[in-house]
């Protein structure tokens, strides 16, 4: 499956909508509250039962699950590679960060690149694993809904173009793109370092319309948990 596909799988399954290459709502999902949740529980099984993955015979935590799954959204890998040979991977290179997730972890699929930003530039952020540029999964995008669908496609003739005549540099021909091309991102962290930024992000007048709508969804979703004290 191309990374396009699962790109629009992330943001149907959990709950977003898709008009062509326009996110018209981003996906947003609680995956795990401090464990996982059935929403987490039934996108992560969707990608494991692409790969027919067993999560080692079903030995894997719900921890561990939410370590592989937050893993692959940098590449989009969710179709290749078994969640044993992808530990293996991460422990020989090292790549051992993906485990600070804690707390609370919330899928954010589909909203532009400069949202994403917005939303890991906080003092109370504590672990995001994002879409990166160097990658094959960010060749072919989706784009945020801000964006003019006419003047989307007069971009994408003229970045097709671009690929025909430069360098084979994954990660400056995938920076030619816009900031309103749709990331991936999990970001997690405890209740009320979610509660901190909700409450001070969301009375921010001039805060941005796209952040604001991700924002609020979070709030809401939150605000269904067995843990929600605010």
């Amino acid at each position: 499956m191309n990374h396009l596909n699962i790109a629009k799988q992330l943001i149907t399954l959990s709950g977003g909508k898709i008009n062509n290459r326009i996110v018209e709502k981003p996906g947003i999902s609680i995956l795990y509250d401090y464990n996982l949740t059935a929403e987490g529980t039934k996108i992560i099984n969707h990608f494991g039962d692409m790969r027919n993955d067993d999560f080692d015979k079903g030995k894997m935590t719900d921890f561990h699950k939410l370590v592989d799954f937050s893993a692959r959204i940098t590449y989009l890998s969710y179709d290749k590679t078994s969640a044993v040979a992808l530990r293996n991977k991460l422990k020989a290179l090292g790549h051992l960060n993906v485990y600070d997730l804690n707390g609370i972890a919330v899928l954010v699929a589909g909203c532009s690149l400069e949202c994403i930003l917005e939303l890991v530039s906080n003092r109370v952020n504590r672990s995001c694993r994002l879409t990166s540029s160097k990658t094959k999964a960010a060749i072919e995008t989706l784009y945020s809904k801000q964006i003019d669908p006419i003047w989307l496609e007069q971009f994408l003739a003229l970045r097709a173009t671009y690929l025909e005549q430069t360098t084979d540099n994954l990660e400056a021909s995938n920076l030619f793109n816009l900031s309103a091309k749709c990331g991936y991102a999990v970001i997690s962290m405890g209740m009320r370092d979610w509660n901190f930024l909700l409450q001070a992000r969301l009375r921010d007048e001039g805060l941005e319309e796209e952040l604001r709508e991700v924002l609020t969804e979070i709030q809401e979703q939150l605000k269904k948990s067995p843990n929600w004290m605010f």
